[in-house]
């Protein structure tokens, strides 16, 4: 995505933004550092991408700094890995959708059907 960020009041090497406005900086190393009031500043698919992703509870990245290689690819990778591996641990809500509770529900008939055939 064609499109920088601000974080705080620094506009350099800001790698992205997620939907609580944590925004994610390179620091020159291979790491990252994060801050708060992550936006987004300018760039082609603002409107709908950044948007789209941030009010999904996603995050939007500038893949022009993981083009740029070096270090800041690496600080890049990092925290978008780190992000990731956040929202599949720790899922929206962490609510059971309701097939979850049809596969509960079948599974503990199979069980009850199973017990009785045992007794008879």
């Amino acid at each position: 995505m064609d499109a920088t960020f601000r974080c705080g009041s620094v506009t350099a090497n800001v790698l992205g933004i997620d939907s609580d406005g944590t925004c994610y900086v390179a620091d020159g190393a291979g790491g990252y550092t994060t801050g708060a009031n992550g936006v987004a500043v300018s760039g082609s698919g603002i409107a709908d991408y950044v948007n789209l992703a941030l009010a999904s509870g996603g995050a939007a990245w500038n893949l022009n700094l993981l083009r740029a290689g070096g270090s800041t690819a690496t600080s890049f990778t990092a925290a978008f890995v780190d992000i990731k591996v956040q929202e599949i641990t720790t899922p929206p809500g962490q609510i059971p959708e309701p097939s979850t509770y049809a596969l509960m529900l079948a599974g503990l008939g199979l069980l009850g059907f199973m017990a009785r055939r045992k007794r008879g």
